[in-house]
């Protein structure tokens, strides 16, 4: 029972309890606000940010995991069934979802209509005009390709400042265009993921999701209701061999409400699972990621009854996962949850890939209730004394609070700093930035009732992550900061 509590009281530290999660929920949706908000003006494009993932589930902290943001432009309207009234909203371009030659929760966008004669100077023109340009012709219809840079809002070409002057990109993956920021004076980096986003009318296949018949208590049917109001999305696949305008169909803005439906135990179970895939499985097979883990636990929670995801149960459900995942690795096929006729292992693990998996696993089950001391983090932590174990969880948590602090500010005054921070010349500057813009109104404020240690602390002690000497940080870079 101790080694339970201190394992239990180790995923509450890294933020996988229901109220560490719904305060950073709260952050992040206001950090969507703040975004779109800046990329709207930056684009001057119909935009919605929303980060999706772990962080916009509240559970992703301590830069251990990549921001996902989703760019969803809203001129743009693809139809599962196109509509022929003429009262209807009409959107500036039109598709209609060709599911021909599709695997099951993939589709083409054939073009159906788009604004004609665009002023260059209009909303939304360079969207519509690289819409145009990424276009092909098949058997009499256009194709939306898939592998083409469509909103200006995901383009980072000026590098005015030295935020954008220290991204580092990668090589695309799938639909996601990745990239690094490396903090100035630290060891960490912040790693995004930029996916565009078209939505989508296609009521049937949420209709499908919520009127499947379930026996356990959970999704409630007050989520079931939430995710029917949610938009569908379709996000490019990335380029392919067979295919560059394939387009995936995308319930994640439905798994975002499954995940903050969770309770404590679910979210405890969730990143035991993550913990276990990131620190042994993916060695493995890279494909066995954090997605897969997450439909892991939408399955069990489904077919378990709601009461036994209680704390004294937590790691019977860690193994009742690593028993369902196993089921589905030597199956071959792992449904998706939202989309179940689309395997999630399909041509994602090979032959050899699977049988060392399947050894995994196997070892992990032998292991029973101790199996999370194959996650060498716990494993340190575990060994060390609860007052040092506390304080090296709290160092990176003082960092992560430092940097979203300004994703906490009131929406407008959020632009504002936005605004001037793409502008910032140097790293230097960047951390005085902070230091006079915007922990003052942290100290004051404390948003989300999240930033508590805040008015404990000085801005030294805050920024104790950043390994630059304290004295080369004066004062004497804010006349430059605030010009």
């Amino acid at each position: 029972m101790a080694a339970l509590n201190c394992v239990w009281d180790i995923f509450e530290k890294y933020g996988y309890s229901r109220l560490s999660a719904d305060k950073r929920v709260e952050i992040y949706n206001n950090c969507n606000e703040i975004g779109s908000l800046f990329y709207r003006q930056k684009s001057n494009e119909d935009i919605d940010l929303v980060i999706a993932g772990s962080r916009g589930e509240g559970i992703g902290l301590h830069f251990d995991c990549d921001i996902d943001r989703l760019f969803i432009q809203r001129s743009a309207m693809g139809f599962h069934s196109y509509p022929v009234t003429s009262d209807r909203k009409r959107f500036d371009a039109e598709f209609e979802l060709d599911f021909d030659h599709a695997p099951s929760g993939y589709c083409r966008l054939r073009l159906m209509s788009i604004q004609e004669k665009i002023d260059p100077d209009s909303r939304n023109a360079s969207f519509l005009q690289n819409i145009e340009n990424s276009l092909n012709e098949q058997n009499g219809h256009k194709y939306l390709r898939n592998d083409r840079m469509l909103t200006s809002a995901m383009s980072h070409l000026k590098q005015e400042g030295w935020l954008e002057r220290s991204f580092v990109y990668d090589v695309a993956k799938g639909p996601a265009q990745p990239y690094e920021c490396k903090l100035p004076y630290t060891k960490f980096s912040l790693n995004f993921d930029d996916v565009l986003a078209l939505q989508c009318s296609y009521p049937s296949i949420v209709n499908e999701w919520c009127d499947r018949r379930r026996h356990h208590g959970w999704p409630s049917s007050d989520v079931i209701e939430e995710v029917r109001r949610l938009d569908v999305l379709a996000v490019p696949v990335g380029e392919t061999e067979d295919d560059v305008m394939q387009w995936r169909i995308s319930l994640v803005l439905g798994e975002l409400a499954l995940v903050r439906s969770f309770n404590d135990t679910q979210l405890k179970v969730y990143g035991a699972l993550k913990m276990l895939a990131k620190a042994v499985l993916k060695k493995s097979s890279e494909n066995l990621s954090s997605y897969v883990m997450k439909n892991v636990i939408f399955w069990i929670s489904e077919s378990t009854d709601i009461h036994n995801f209680e704390r004294n149960q937590f790691l019977h459900r860690v193994i009742d996962g690593l028993k369902y995942l196993c089921k589905c690795v030597y199956d071959r096929n792992l449904p998706n949850y939202m989309i179940p006729g689309r395997n999630l292992l399909i041509h994602k693990i090979s032959e050899n890939e699977r049988v060392k998996v399947l050894q995994d696993l196997d070892n992990f089950l032998s292991d029973g209730e101790s199996v999370l001391l194959q996650c060498s983090e716990i494993k340190h932590l575990l060994g060390q004394d609860a007052q040092i174990r506390s304080r090296m969880i709290d160092k990176n948590e003082n960092a992560e609070q430092a940097i979203i602090s300004l994703f906490s500010l009131p929406p407008l005054k959020g632009l504002e700093m936005m605004l001037q921070l793409f502008i910032i010349k140097t790293g230097e500057d960047l951390i005085n930035f902070y230091r006079k813009n915007i922990f003052p109104i942290i100290r004051e404020t404390n948003p989300f009732e999240f930033f508590d240690d805040f008015s404990s602390k000085t801005d030294e002690e805050i920024l104790e992550f950043v390994e630059r000497p304290e004295s080369t940080l004066t004062s004497s870079t804010e006349e430059n900061v605030s010009k």
